[in-house]
Formats: structure tokens, C-alpha cells, sequence
């Protein structure tokens, strides 16, 4: 776990991820250090968690901190054809996998031609805890699993 107002640990670590189910915000000096965070080349995997019938309250939160520190119109929809669907397993056929919650489909922010933040509403990582198949059947843990590796993949070759 690194808090965003640690720029120096943040540092450490190439890929993050965060998820959460409620509203959030960040202080001026913690949008500061993701901003710069993200700038300087890490990547920030955001997955909403959405439990029961709950909202997509920490993908909207999301997708305004995102609005407001890299500029309104940043968090743009990730097209089928982006290599993140590809470079791995080839999911540009059905894009962004389904658990629950809201499927706002894949969106991001660009670092000039660089996906530096992936920005999801579907519960990918609740997918990758069913590897039975009993909560979201086995398919779509399969293609969980498949997105993951390829959000991380991409991550650590751009």
C-alpha cells in the first residue's frame, strides 16, 4: 500500500492499482504527486468495486480527479483496436470484460501516444478471485485474467 502523498515511495513502483467502492477525494498536495506520478511514466490501473447493487461512486470519483488534474475532455474511451486489447490475448473482439457494477466501457488517459491510466468500471479484479467460475462463470474469469495480464504488460513495456 503507498499513499499518493508519498511522491518519493510512489516513485518505487512502476504499475499501481487502486480500487474502492465508495466517493473519494484527494488533497491538492496528493493530486500534485499522482499527477506527477504519471507524468514521469507510471501507470495507475483505477477498477471500480461494486458490491451488491451498489453505484459506480469510486469510478465517477475517479473519473473527476482524473477530469481535473490532467484537464476536462483527459479521460478519453479506449478504442478496440489499442494495443492493450492485443498485445497478449487478442480481446478487441469483446474489449473490456464484464463482472459487475456499470460498464462504462475502457477509458483512459494519454500521455501523448502513452496509456498511462486505465480507468474501469466492470470489477475486473473481482474476476480474478473466481477462478472456479461460480461468481462470474469461467469465461469471463478467463478473460479477467487475460485483461489483467495485458493491462500489466502493456504497463511495464511503455
Amino acid at each position: 500500500v503507498v499513499a499518493f502523498d508519498e511522491p518519493e515511495e510512489l516513485k518505487k513502483y512502476p504499475f499501481l492499482f487502486m480500487t474502492g467502492e465508495n466517493q473519494y477525494k484527494l488533497d491538492n498536495p496528493q493530486k500534485t504527486s499522482l499527477r506527477e506520478y504519471i507524468l514521469r511514466g507510471g501507470f495507475l490501473f483505477m477498477d471500480d468495486c461494486v458490491v451488491g447493487n451498489g453505484g459506480d461512486f469510486f469510478y465517477r470519483s475517479s473519473y473527476e480527479l482524473l477530469e481535473e488534474i490532467f484537464a476536462k475532455g483527459s479521460v478519453k474511451q479506449i478504442p478496440l483496436e489499442h494495443e492493450v486489447f492485443h498485445n497478449v490475448y487478442d480481446l478487441g473482439d469483446t474489449g473490456l470484460p464484464f463482472m459487475q457494477g456499470q460498464n462504462h466501457g475502457a477509458r483512459g488517459v494519454f500521455i501523448g501516444d502513452r496509456l498511462a491510466v486505465f480507468l474501469s468500471s466492470t470489477d475486473i479484479h473481482c474476476g480474478w478471485c473466481d477462478s472456479h467460475g461460480i461468481e462470474f462463470g469461467k469465461q469471463n474469469y478467463e478473460r479477467a485474467i487475460q485483461m489483467g495480464i495485458n493491462i500489466i504488460m502493456y504497463a511495464i513495456s511503455h
